[in-house]
C-alpha cells in the first residue's frame, strides 16, 4: 500500500464529513436546475414558432379565396352575415329578415275583354238576288245608261213586301236621299251596318229604336230613282267599317243563295 493512501482517504472522509459536502450538493442541484431551464426554453421557443409559421396542413385548411375555413363556415351558416369592409361577422335572426321583406302581393288575373259578339244575320226580304254586289267590276246601269259598280244587291220583292231588320241592332238613320229614296239604317252589336234603300215613305222605325232580327222596319217601295228602270225590288248595302262589301259573304248568306 501506498503511504498516500491512507492520507487520501482520511482527508476525503473529512472533506465529506465537512462542509465540503455541502458544496457538492449545492453544485448538483445549480446544475439539475440549469438543464431544466435549457428544455423548458427549447419547449417554449418550438411553440412559439409553430405559431409564428403556421403548418403547411393549417395553410391548406383555407379556402380557395384566402378565406379560414371557419370564417366560410361562418358565411355558410344560416343567419349570419359578414360584412366585406370588416372581419367581424353579425348575428341576424332568419325571423327578423322574414318580417322585414314586404310580403308578396297576390296575383291578380286580368280582365279579359269581352270579345264582339257575332249576330245571326237573315235576309231582309225573302226573294230571288237579280242584280249581285260588284266589288271592283264595272256593271251598266240601265236607268243611267252608264258602268259603274253596284255597291249593294238588289233582292226581287213585290211593292209594299215587309223589310225586316236583318240582325238585332239599333237604328242610326232615317231618312230620304235624292237617288236612293227613303233610306232605313241598322247599326249592329259587331259594328256593322245594313242599308234598306228605295222603302216606302212611311217607315216602322224611327231613329234611336232598338230592333230585333225579323222585326219589320219598313215596306218596299217605288222611292229608288237611281233603279227606277229596274223591276220592284229593294236595294240592299252592307257596310263594315264605314265600307260597303258583299253582304251575302259577309252575313254568311252565300251559300244558302245559291242553293
Amino acid at each position: 500500500m501506498s503511504r498516500y493512501s491512507g492520507f487520501d482517504k482520511s482527508r476525503f472522509g473529512k472533506f465529506l464529513a465537512g462542509k465540503g459536502f455541502y458544496g457538492v450538493l449545492a453544485a448538483c442541484l445549480v446544475g439539475a436546475g440549469a438543464a431544466a431551464w435549457v428544455i423548458a426554453d427549447k419547449t417554449i421557443h418550438s411553440i412559439t414558432g409553430a405559431e409564428e409559421n403556421p403548418t403547411p396542413s393549417r395553410q391548406s385548411s383555407e379556402e380557395p379565396g384566402g378565406l379560414p375555413s371557419s370564417r366560410a363556415a361562418e358565411q355558410k351558416t344560416p343567419g349570419i352575415a359578414v360584412s366585406p369592409s370588416s372581419p367581424s361577422a353579425a348575428f341576424v335572426s332568419p325571423s327578423s329578415q322574414e318580417a322585414s321583406s314586404p310580403p308578396p302581393e297576390p296575383f291578380e288575373q286580368p280582365a279579359l275583354l269581352p270579345e264582339s259578339p257575332t249576330p245571326s244575320y237573315i235576309m231582309p226580304v225573302a226573294d230571288t238576288v237579280f242584280n249581285p254586289y260588284s266589288g271592283s267590276e264595272l256593271v251598266k246601269d240601265e236607268t243611267l245608261d252608264k258602268w259603274h259598280t253596284h255597291k249593294g244587291m238588289d233582292i226581287r220583292a213585290a211593292l209594299g213586301t215587309p223589310v225586316r231588320a236583318v240582325a238585332d241592332g239599333t237604328v242610326t238613320h232615317v231618312g230620304d236621299d235624292a237617288m236612293w229614296g227613303r233610306v232605313v239604317e241598322i247599326t249592329h252589336e259587331d259594328g256593322s251596318l245594313s242599308r234598306c234603300c228605295g222603302l216606302a215613305a212611311e217607315t216602322s222605325v224611327i231613329e234611336g229604336d232598338i230592333v230585333l232580327a225579323g222585326d219589320t222596319v219598313g215596306l218596299v217601295g217605288d222611292t229608288n230613282l237611281a233603279e227606277a228602270a229596274l223591276e220592284p225590288h229593294l236595294h240592299f248595302e252592307f257596310l263594315q267599317n264605314g265600307v260597303p262589301v258583299d253582304s251575302l259573304e259577309a252575313m254568311g248568306l252565300l251559300r244558302i243563295v245559291e242553293d
